[in-house]
């Protein structure tokens, strides 16, 4: 039901009830990191939303049959949440800024946003980084007839330290590819495996990364 009401806030352009506020890091809470252990959270993938002109006129039916649309397009086409791909290179970024070291072996799946119950299922490690993909969808574009679709992407990131069960830094971002001059059409952006779809998604999460960078740990510099 959750993820059918934020299908619908995405419809009449709300960015849901997430919180979109930017806390980073404090120099003395960095100085702290060095050699320390950090995990990465592992989730269960988010459901993906695949708004057509057909299903958006029917509401809370119709949010839910672009969600289902939606997961089967991710599972027969194998496409991948970009949490992970941003966790990873995050993770690089912490290694390289601060000295943090990679938890051994792999935690349990995520199935929370409480800080204290996070740093409960990954205390194994020092720190735990939580980053969650909050939407991912297409959507139809009707400024251009309805034939035309874009790809939205959005994901939160928390650092937290496991011990204390404090969030240390926090970040969001989110990508619509609204400047595009040469939006693609339903069968385009589905064809060869969702391929331009997955393109899309690709380039969304690349382009979080460097922008969470900057707002969880500052200047790389």
């Amino acid at each position: 039901m959750k993820s059918v009401i934020a299908l619908l806030m995405v419809a009449v352009g709300i960015g849901g009830c997430v919180s979109t506020r930017t806390t980073t890091m404090s120099g003395e809470q960095s100085q702290t990191l060095q050699g320390k252990s950090l995990a990465l959270t592992t989730r269960n993938k988010p459901d993906f939303g695949a708004m057509t002109p057909g299903k958006a006129m029917f509401g809370l039916v119709g949010a839910i049959a672009m969600i289902s649309a939606g997961n089967k397009i991710v599972a027969e086409d194998g496409i991948e949440d970009p949490a992970g791909t941003i966790g990873e290179q995050l993770r690089q970024a912490l290694a390289t800024k601060h000295g943090l070291i990679a938890a051994a072996g792999t935690g349990p799946v995520a199935d929370t946003t409480d800080t204290a119950k996070l740093a409960a299922q990954y205390s194994n490690a020092d720190y735990v980084l939580d980053v969650q993909t909050i939407n991912w969808s297409f959507v139809y574009r009707p400024n251009l007839g309805t034939q035309h679709y874009r790809v939205i992407y959005s994901v939160k990131v928390r650092l937290i330290d496991t011990h204390k069960a404090n969030l240390l830094a926090e970040a969001f971002c989110v990508r619509k590819d609204d400047n595009d001059t040469n939006p693609p059409t339903h069968d385009e952006l589905l064809a060869n495996q969702a391929e331009i779809l997955k393109t899309r998604l690709k380039e969304h999460a690349n382009d979080c990364v460097g922008e969470l960078q900057q707002k969880l740990l500052g200047s790389m510099n």
